[in-house]
């Protein structure tokens, strides 16, 4: 007997493969009308290898990256609209949570798109010595330490406030 998904996924294909069409009444001509599907494709679930454990840094980058990239990708970093085996690639067709998010993220991801520098260059290096507590980070930076939090809220005051007397000092120049 098909698997569901698959039954599903061919008969998306089908509609896809086939346009709809219409005839208009008391005219000759014909309206066209075609689906689209961001994604049609359904991955097979896989087994991952266990790399991420402790390493809060890794997934402090790729909670950032995901939050950054949340319009083009999926909580997962694939495309969105991606569709899954069994409806998530951290579970396996029984059911158990085989995969790890971070995990499962590192493993399809080689190009490590979230090991880019997200901070401006001029807010220096980021803070070696850290807190190991797990904070919301200020505008659409993810989350890490508090110690990460205090460091990029600094940096956004000073920037916010280098930028109010560029204003004020550009006001007085015209006057």
């Amino acid at each position: 007997m098909p698997k569901p998904i698959a039954l599903v996924a061919a008969l998306v294909a089908a509609l896809i493969a086939t346009k709809l069409s219409r005839t208009d009444a008391g005219s000759a001509s014909k309206s066209t009308t075609t689906m689209t599907v961001v994604n049609s494709t359904v991955k097979k679930f896989k087994v991952v290898p266990k790399t991420t454990a402790e390493n809060w840094e890794l997934k402090t980058a790729i909670d950032a990256w995901v939050l950054r990239e949340r319009d083009e990708i999926n909580m997962f970093g694939d495309a969105r609209g991606t569709k899954y085996e069994f409806g998530s690639p951290l579970v396996n067709g029984k059911g158990e949570r085989v995969n790890d998010k971070y995990d499962y993220i590192a493993y399809t991801r080689k190009d490590s798109p979230w090991e880019k520098n997200i901070y401006p260059a001029h807010w220096g290096p980021v803070p070696m010595a850290q807190t190991k507590d797990y904070v919301k980070l200020p505008n659409a930076y993810g989350f890490g330490s508090s110690t990460l939090a205090k460091w990029i809220q600094d940096h956004l005051d000073e920037d916010a406030a280098a930028s109010q007397a560029a204003e004020t000092t550009k006001d007085d120049d015209d006057a």
